[in-house]
């Protein structure tokens, strides 16, 4: 099985491949813009197409070391500044921007990799795609 990974676009964080991949991925969003307003004499609407918007991959998993919790918190903050790009299970990278990263903090009795800390994070991942 191939592991996601994320690749710093100014090389200044080091690459890092995924521990553990996402467990549940949602749907692509992909919305076309549309505009819509009634036209003043007869009937129907004037309907103005937008620029589509863009792309969103949006992923929840599960995180069970410290060292990926730091990684992944790594590069959601240089995402701050600039662009990072992002390989999924397939192998394709996209350049992305990650637009919200929300891990939880949730209390295990055993936490399987990493023996020293009796919690895991659980985590929501949202990253729009720039090309």
């Amino acid at each position: 099985m191939t592991r996601e990974r994320f690749r710093d676009s100014a090389a200044i964080l080091a690459d890092y491949t995924f521990e553990i991949n996402h467990s549940d991925e949602d749907s692509q969003q992909n919305t076309l813009n549309m505009q819509r307003s009634a036209v003043t004499t007869g009937v129907g609407f004037v309907r103005q197409q937008g620029e589509p918007g863009p792309r969103i991959l949006s992923y929840s998993g599960t995180i069970l070391t410290t060292s990926q919790y730091d990684a992944m918190m790594s590069y959601a903050e240089a995402c701050a500044t600039r662009t990072i790009f992002f390989r999924d299970v397939e192998g394709t990278e996209y350049e992305v921007l990650i637009t919200s990263f929300t891990p939880k903090r949730e209390r295990v009795a055993v936490n399987p990799r990493q023996s020293d800390i009796l919690w895991k994070w659980s985590y929501q991942l949202q990253m729009e795609i720039i090309s």
